[in-house]
């Protein structure tokens, strides 16, 4: 064996297994609680669409938060999505023409980013709306399959 090559001893290496470990279920678990939180607010809004009634929006959105954005251009970039949420999120573009993004801030910081897919449902009116907590919205008929939402900011 050549004298230059060094083992590292056992204790170090368990160390950098357990580090790297963590670091893969604090991303995966990241991952996974936004599925949540996704699964739960798509849930909400059938529910309100099956009962055809008026909520808030803090009524369907499972976290705390005083701002939300509907931005309608999938393509803004990270530079145009601060500047109109007032806060460094460090968002990227969306890639496909059919996705859209409400970004929540909550204390001048982002608190979550929902992507949604506007086959599903869209908003009205269109275009980059605030919101507040007590932004109402309703559930209308669109046509085909798409729900429309319609928010009163």
């Amino acid at each position: 064996m050549n004298k230059m090559t060094r083992s590292l001893p056992v204790p170090a290496l368990l160390l950098m297994l357990l580090i790297l470990l963590i670091g893969y279920l604090t991303l995966s678990n990241d991952s996974d609680r936004d599925k949540g939180i996704s699964s739960q607010i798509e849930e909400n809004i059938a529910l309100l669409a099956h009962e055809g009634r008026e909520a808030k929006l803090s009524d369907l959105v499972p976290f705390d938060w005083d701002t939300a954005y509907i931005l309608e251009d999938p393509f803004s970039n990270r530079e145009a999505i601060d500047a109109i949420v007032g806060a460094a999120c460090g968002l990227d573009r969306l890639e496909v023409d059919w996705k859209r993004r409400i970004t929540f801030v909550e204390g001048g910081e982002c608190v979550y980013d929902y992507s949604y897919d506007m086959r599903s449902f869209t908003f009205e009116p269109f275009g980059t709306i605030e919101l507040t907590e007590d932004s109402r919205i309703r559930v209308d008929n669109g046509l085909g399959k798409a729900m429309v939402l319609r928010v009163e900011p």
